[in-house]
């Protein structure tokens, strides 16, 4: 009897433990979502689009599928790239929606040589909660059928909740 006991208790310390480290893995902190975006970065930085495409939530595939298909376009030895970020942070806005705040230099951006070496690009990303996992969410947001490349060089394209075109 006291050996049931015993192995009661064992076995109930250990089921105790086993959720508290489960529900660590998917705590909303801010450094597991920055863990998370430096993942997904490496992954599209190798075009590594299944991956790219496991780490986002639904509403990205149309930011991947364009990146996909524009790298696609490109000579094979010039789309892998190595982001080498000289500032990111990222911040719980709830508890399951961070902001991942970064910059790069100029000169590694998109992998080319920039006319701007002494330039940093700044920008960032949202990225939510879901099942216990960080998600990239960047839609693309486009008017009507068609991209028009011209957008992409708006300020803020990929995150902003304004259509372009729209007023």
């Amino acid at each position: 009897m006291r050996t049931s006991i015993l192995l009661f208790i064992l076995a109930f310390a250990l089921a105790l433990s086993a959720c508290r480290n489960e529900q660590a893995a998917g705590q909303a902190t801010a450094e597991a979502a920055e863990r998370a975006f430096r993942e997904w970065q490496e992954h599209l930085d190798k075009n590594e689009f299944e991956q790219v495409r496991a780490m986002s939530t639904p509403e990205t595939e149309s930011l991947i599928a364009l990146v996909e298909d524009l790298a696609q376009m490109m000579p094979e030895d010039s789309t892998t790239m190595h982001t080498e970020f000289s500032s990111l942070e990222c911040k719980l806005l709830t508890d399951s929606t961070a902001m991942c705040y970064y910059s790069i230099p100029n000169e590694e951006f998109m992998g080319q040589e920039s006319l701007y070496q002494d330039s940093i690009y700044y920008d960032s990303i949202d990225l939510v909660l879901r099942h216990g996992r960080w998600l990239v969410h960047s839609p693309l947001r486009v008017s009507g059928d068609d991209l028009d490349l011209e957008d992409l060089f708006e300020e803020d394209f990929f995150n902003s909740e304004k259509i372009p075109g729209q007023q």
